[in-house]
């Protein structure tokens, strides 16, 4: 029913190093090795929430083979194209002292043009007999940078629901290509270096998001613990998180896009789903885990707690207009 495409999958090492500073040596806390890059950890919590995703990308190498492993591990099912190149190693330093999270991503070895032309077989399988497609992170050296925007289309001649949760050129060229996503999730950072090389597109950030809108139901915009906007053609409305200490940063978006997936996918409303993906980054950021570790119950509790307000101009209460 869902298939989740991380074309750039990575190994994750997070070590939990309090006191870190640059410059001196340290010695870890503890340390977690696990299949990681964005689409993964949108999987790997698809599967806590109950579903059964089939994860596509590249993968090569004995670092491909761990990731294999570690989808098969969660709950998920791989279907990984194998690519000559070793996977990516990507490395987080979480000092819970200062509560900040160091991110050092490997880039990722380039994929070839039959490599991609298998990529590509394998997706348009997968992706004619599922309802929802997630295209999630960064693509490989050597892929196209219009490849998610490929995928969208053939998603939307085939009527198969998109989510697109990516940055930079990639993001770039769904903003101008042919085909919109049914659902664009993106933080406001990466949504504001897009526009700004977009000259279609209005420069501030909500105009430019729904003059893009096409035939996107909704662009879905994050601003960290602040707030999150949801752009559609009836207006904009912002959805304010209940106040949590954080504890681990990294993963929140992927954990907002696993929840707004997971709700969408059984038939909820958007602003049901809406509400349950800030509440499942709300509790993401509170857990040094990669996952919630609590039931739907519990994230539905901090999902009614989440406060909504109309931006100027929006028309109607959201559950009208957004249904």
């Amino acid at each position: 029913m869902i298939a989740v495409v991380c074309p750039n999958p990575a190994i994750d090492r997070h070590a939990v190093v309090p006191g870190f500073e640059k410059g001196r040596v340290h010695r870890a806390e503890s340390l977690r090795v696990l299949a990681g890059g964005k689409g993964l950890n949108v999987a790997r919590i698809l599967a806590e929430l109950g579903h059964r995703p089939t994860v596509l990308g590249f993968a090569g190498g004995y670092a491909g083979r761990q990731l294999e492993e570690g989808v098969r591990t969660f709950g998920g099912a791989p279907r990984f194209t194998a690519v000559g190149a070793e996977s990516r190693t990507c490395y987080t330093v979480v000092d819970p002292v200062s509560g900040t999270q160091t991110l050092i991503n490997e880039q990722g070895m380039p994929v070839t043009t039959e490599e991609v032309e298998r990529f590509w077989r394998a997706f348009v399988d997968e992706a004619a007999r599922s309802r929802w497609v997630v295209l999630s992170g960064s693509l490989p050296p050597g892929a196209p940078v219009d490849l998610y925007t490929r995928m969208v289309t053939f998603c939307r001649q085939r009527c198969v629901n998109t989510v697109l949760d990516t940055s930079g050129a990639p993001l770039e060229a769904a903003l101008q290509g042919a085909a919109a996503p049914t659902y664009l999730k993106t933080n406001r950072l990466e949504y504001s270096e897009a526009v700004g090389h977009c000259p279609n597109l209005p420069h501030d950030l909500w105009q430019a998001a729904s003059a893009s809108l096409r035939d996107s139901v909704a662009h879905i915009i994050t601003d960290g613990a602040a707030r999150v906007g949801v752009v559609t053609k009836a207006g904009t409305w912002f959805l304010y998180p209940p106040k949590v200490e954080v504890v681990n940063a990294v993963g929140a978006g992927d954990a907002f896009t696993a929840g707004l997936v997971s709700e969408l996918a059984t038939g909820a409303p958007l602003e049901a789903a809406v509400r349950f993906a800030v509440a499942c980054s709300s509790i993401k950021v509170a857990n040094l885990t990669p996952t919630l570790g609590v039931d739907a119950g519990r994230i539905r509790e901090i999902a009614a707690k989440v406060r909504i307000e109309a931006a100027q101009g929006a028309q109607g209460p959201p559950p009208a207009s957004w249904a």
